[in-house]
């Protein structure tokens, strides 16, 4: 219940899907936890957030699982929509060992779903054998569906913010087209927009002179 309540707090995804996994970690000691993110055009499985050293190489190198893969219980969980639970990993060929968390023994993987629709994967793992019962199982799976939940709605609220800040953008734009004294200062001015969405430093306008063959600078603009 404390896990939900906190991960509704957050709002934006990866922030979200870091502080399940230190969160998880934390209360239940796991030596590894992370999420994967599922890329449907790609059919890949890939590393969102992950815990300590080995959870941050994965992440900034993109670690990804296909979606078919055999030997995964991540993929496994994934294509299944139900949780995997290997409580020996020795002795599970559809282990897939990973050199930056060499010391596992035990794994569970529970697909984040909502509405049918199958949005990563949580995966946990022990240094111990057995060392997850059902009682915790059950909490997994009751986790994995509020991250889902709380996936979602952070999304949703990231792609209206988006959509609000291109109606402004198309908004302001407009206004100065119609009040701008000179092209060049109108130019400026949009330049000054563009700079401000996309948090640039700087931004020029250039016009190809074809009977010249050359591009030439009309208006710029710098992050003041």
């Amino acid at each position: 219940y404390e896990i939900g309540q906190q991960l509704n707090v957050e709002q934006e995804p990866q922030a979200l899907l870091q502080l399940a996994v230190d969160t998880l970690s934390s209360a239940f000691n796991y030596y590894h936890a992370h999420v994967y993110r599922y890329d449907a055009q790609r059919r890949q499985l890939i590393v969102a957030a992950g815990l300590g050293e080995a959870g941050t190489v994965m992440t900034s190198e993109g670690h990804s699982i296909p979606y078919d893969a055999p030997q995964s219980l991540v993929a496994s969980a994934a294509r299944t929509r139900e949780p995997v639970v290997v409580m020996d990993v020795t002795a599970n060929p559809d282990h897939l060992p990973n050199p930056l968390i060499p010391e596992t023994l035990s794994e569970v993987a529970v697909p984040l779903t909502l509405g049918g629709e199958l949005l990563g994967v949580l995966d946990v793992q022990a240094r111990e054998a057995g060392a997850v019962d059902q009682s915790e199982i059950r909490l997994l799976q009751i986790v994995s569906n509020q991250l889902a939940v709380a996936l979602s709605n952070v999304e949703q609220l990231e792609e209206t913010r988006l959509r609000l800040r291109d109606i402004q953008i198309a908004n302001d734009a407009a206004k100065i087209v119609t009040e701008a004294v000179t092209v060049p200062d109108m130019l400026n001015q949009i330049l000054e927009i563009a700079i401000d969405a996309l948090g640039s430093d700087n931004a020029a306008y250039t016009q190809y002179l074809p009977t010249q063959n050359k591009w030439q600078g009309i208006a710029a603009a710098n992050m003041s």
